[in-house]
């Protein structure tokens, strides 16, 4: 599978998380934990507050960098809820909206 760009397995160096093996692949920033688990970065962090994705953030000098293990991605993909697996979600966004087109003295309301 290819890796999005910035993305490349890395070792994970001590400063960044030494309670971490330090030949774990490590997998940095959104883009490259959405890309690992092949879904965009709105639904990685979805499944993160959600589902409980195993992501890490440690605070640097310049903010804070949000990563993730290898290792873990995969157990959690294996052991991922089945809402998540769905793309499903128990949340209550309220009544469908209907796109409504205003076109001169009409408005036409699609189905």
């Amino acid at each position: 599978m290819q890796t999005p760009r910035g993305s490349r397995p890395r070792s994970v160096p001590e400063h960044v998380a030494p309670t971490v093996d330090p030949g774990e692949e490590l997998i940095r920033y959104w883009e490259g934990i959405a890309g690992e688990l092949q879904v965009s970065v709105k639904t990685a962090q979805r499944y993160e507050k959600e589902y409980g994705l195993p992501v890490r953030r440690k605070r640097g000098s310049r903010g804070t960098v949000v990563y993730a293990l290898r290792s873990e991605l995969a157990a959690w993909l294996a052991a991922k809820p089945a809402e998540a697996a769905n793309g499903s979600t128990s949340v209550d966004h309220g009544p469908p909206v209907l796109p409504i087109h205003a076109t001169a003295n009409r408005v036409l309301i699609s189905f």
